[in-house]
């Protein structure tokens, strides 16, 4: 059973409602209140799952009481029962499960109650059998082992990586207009942003992971990532090869690399530069014959003009019996050089080639 209270400033509607729900079979109706501010100051006490909220009442915007609501209780579960369908873009953006035009049907709300049921149950499912994200290389988010969200519109998926990339900090509506529409006035990027936010929640699992609060969004994320999984093994001492091999699977072209997305590149560099450092260090510290081909080549991958990997792959195939492939390694990071860059390798790492090819000589 759902545990509902009613807040419309009409007594009729309020009766009618009220009418609906108990009829409908799965709601146990706590109160129902003609006024806000009382409905508001016995809402920690009655402790509802879902709050059905008329829109215009009077001198109070039902937005503007769904937003304390949410403040004071954020896992409630909002739904807007009205007379007028312009409020709907709004009403989601701040999180509420559905909008309701009067009169409402009863198949209509055997549809909210369905989603409500469906929402409470989501949120009892171990997160971990349920979603997951993908950062590296480009941003996916799976609901269950083989369900791929797809993404409305690309500002969608725009937004949902920048929320999840501020890793639950409360993001202000302006910092969102700059990032997502930095060229837009704000009297078309507002109505945008609304929109999107919409969208995304429409697309996500659970809608609720997308939190309003204080004039700004934030995202409610636990579930598993590869961002998580290479976190781990960046901060371990000591990767042992079975780390190693995953950070190179998980790491791909490095973190939203195919996404393009201009805020992004920092944090791209710096995890660049710390699995570099802990390629580097592994290479370092373990005989050539503990050691992967696939540690260099991603060495190689991430910085395919560096003299020093180069050493170390001519150096690695002569250790390990592979001496006729280094004249071919060689030849082909030489055509690298000249053709992206118009250079010609150091004589250093010339004379280090000649060397393993003829160690006698």
């Amino acid at each position: 059973m759902l545990r509902a209270i009613l807040i419309d400033d009409e007594i009729i509607a309020l009766n009618v409602l009220e009418i609906l729900l108990k009829r409908n079979g799965n709601y146990e109706v706590l109160a129902t209140f003609t006024s806000p501010a009382k409905a508001f100051d016995r809402l920690l006490e009655l402790n509802p799952d879902v709050v059905f909220l008329d829109m215009e009442m009077g001198r109070m915007n039902g937005l503007s009481v769904a937003e304390l609501i949410l403040k004071a209780k954020p896992k409630v579960k909002i739904v807007f029962v009205t007379a007028y369908g312009k409020y709907a873009v709004e009403a989601f953006a701040i999180n509420a499960s559905d909008y309701l035009l009067k009169p409402v049907r009863e198949d209509r709300l055997m549809q909210t109650t369905q989603r409500l049921l469906e929402s409470f149950i989501k949120e009892k499912t171990p997160l971990a059998e349920r979603r997951s994200v993908q950062v590296f290389s480009t941003v996916n988010v799976t609901d269950g082992p083989e369900t791929l969200i797809k993404w409305r519109t690309k500002k969608a998926k725009e937004l949902f990586a920048y929320l999840w990339h501020s890793k639950g900090d409360l993001i202000l509506k302006d910092v969102l207009l700059e990032v997502l529409w930095p060229d837009t006035s704000p009297d078309k990027s507002v109505p945008l942003l609304h929109t999107t936010v919409y969208q995304l929640r429409k697309a996500l699992p659970i809608p609720e992971i997308i939190e309003y609060s204080g004039d700004g969004y934030r995202m409610n994320w636990e579930g598993p990532s590869d961002y998580a999984t290479i976190e781990n093994i960046l901060s371990a001492p000591n990767p042992d090869a079975e780390q190693i091999r995953n950070l190179i699977l998980l790491y791909k072209d490095g973190y939203m690399a195919h996404e393009d997305y201009a805020w992004s590149q920092a944090m791209h560099g710096h995890i660049e530069g710390r699995v570099l450092e802990a390629l580097e260090t592994y290479f370092s510290n373990h005989p050539y014959d503990e050691i992967d081909r696939s540690v260099i080549d991603k060495l190689l991958e991430i910085s395919p003009y560096c003299e020093r990997y180069a050493d170390w792959m001519m150096a690695w195939l002569n250790e390990v019996g592979n001496r006729g492939q280094i004249i071919q390694f060689y030849s082909a990071f030489e055509q690298r050089l000249r053709r992206d860059l118009n250079i010609e390798p150091s004589l250093e790492l010339s004379y280090k080639c000649n060397k393993y090819l003829n160690p006698a000589g």
